[in-house]
């Protein structure tokens, strides 16, 4: 399991952008499973997913912010 937590930091730390984009979807995913009578919804959902990814890690915030152009390109092609 740590060499999945070593992985994950790296590819992190390498391409902030996934971490961003992986706990959306992830999140999105988490929020429309029903738990008996309850459910998290899009937003919860992303909250919770975005907090366990940051646990693992990778200090990009910095390299996000210098690299605000790729983002908005990337998004735009969607």
């Amino acid at each position: 399991m740590n060499w999945l937590v070593s992985h994950l930091h790296a590819l992190f730390a390498a391409s902030p952008e996934i971490a961003l984009f992986l706990s959306l979807a992830l999140g999105y995913r988490l929020g429309k499973v029903n738990f008996g009578k309850f459910q998290l919804g899009g937003v919860a959902g992303s909250l919770l997913v975005a907090v366990v990814i940051s646990q693992v890690g990778g200090n990009g915030r910095q390299r996000v912010a210098e690299r605000p152009v790729r983002v908005v390109h990337f998004c735009g092609r969607l």
